[in-house]
């Protein structure tokens, strides 16, 4: 495991060419890519912010007409220690819909556990709207063979207006 930082060789001039040496760096002036191993001391278990086997889905660009998505299912009992939702709805000049109150959420199938939502209300012509919602706790269960969705508006359109939202969900499968 590692962490990345990219340098501007440029904003190195400050330096001596004896200290760039000293530090392993280039005196080009062009991008230079380190990558560097996460200490041991912070790779013990229960010591953020590292967790043993974390797995990432996500999904961006998700409109109603597709939904619900799939995020994933799991195959183990598995934990979801982080999820964010991101969700936008945007009319046009000619949207004559009148008051509409769009929404997304994430929730797990079997349960029926929604872990996050966001909801906008649309009124009018030309309107631009955005909620984040974000959630990061001790691991929330989730069974095997359990899907975790998102599910946008119900799977309805608004006629001239676009709706999109994004998902990440970090989970651990032991």
């Amino acid at each position: 495991m590692g962490w990345q930082s990219t340098v501007d060789g440029d904003n190195l001039a400050i330096l001596t060419a004896n200290q760039l040496a000293l530090l392993g760096l280039a005196t080009k002036a062009e991008q230079i890519t380190q990558t560097t191993d996460i200490p041991t001391n912070i790779q013990t278990l229960g010591t953020p912010p590292y967790i043993p086997n974390l797995k990432a889905a996500s999904f961006t660009q998700m409109a109603p007409a597709g939904s619900p998505y799939s995020l994933v299912t799991v195959g183990a009992a598995s934990r979801i220690w982080y999820a964010s939702l991101s969700f936008a709805v945007a009319t046009d000049s000619t949207y004559a819909g009148g008051a509409d109150g769009p929404f997304s959420e994430l929730y797990i199938q079997t349960i029926g556990e929604i872990i996050l939502a966001c909801q906008l209300a649309i009124n009018g012509t030309e309107q631009a709207l955005n909620s984040d919602q974000v959630l990061s706790l001790g691991g929330i269960p989730v069974a095997a063979g359990d899907t975790i969705f998102a599910n946008i508006n119900n799977g309805n359109t608004i006629a001239d207006a676009i709706i999109r939202a994004g998902a990440v969900v970090l989970y651990t499968t032991p």
